[in-house]
């Protein structure tokens, strides 16, 4: 585990795998963190980038709302920092929604995506507010 600190906060962020593998980041949905990969990680043999997203696990809780700029551009900065481009993005649930929009933003970052349970966008405000909810309880 490592907390990588950006300017206006720090994120948890693990980097794997050998040097020179092609990179793989892997982006956790609403309510999980980064062990979500934890069975997954010995099977690769990838340089795999697994995170926290902000308000989860051992990253920063700032107040919400996090907008969905916000949390591409927290993955965004990751890959920066990691010096990783040109990725294949895993993105499950929400996390599937950071990885399209990161390759919208950023088509120099991704060069592959794999989405699970995800979509191009998700329900309306009312049906996040309960899943909030839920994950609060």
């Amino acid at each position: 585990m490592t907390l990588v600190w950006l300017e206006d906060l720090r994120l948890n962020a693990e980097l794997s795998g050998p040097l020179g593998a092609p990179p793989l980041v892997l982006i956790h949905g609403l309510g999980q963190d980064l062990r979500l990969w934890d069975a997954l990680l010995p099977q690769l043999r990838t340089r795999t980038l697994r995170l926290d997203l902000r308000g989860h696990g051992a990253s920063d809780t700032p107040p919400p709302p996090y907008a969905m700029g916000t949390l591409i551009r927290d993955v965004e900065r990751l890959m920066t920092h990691f010096a990783l481009k040109d990725a294949v993005v895993l993105g499950v649930g929400e996390g599937g929604l950071i990885a399209q929009g990161l390759a919208v933003k950023r088509l120099d970052l991704v060069r592959a995506m794999v989405l699970t349970g995800s979509a191009t966008r998700f329900a309306n405000p009312s049906v996040w507010e309960g899943r909030l909810a839920r994950l609060r309880d």
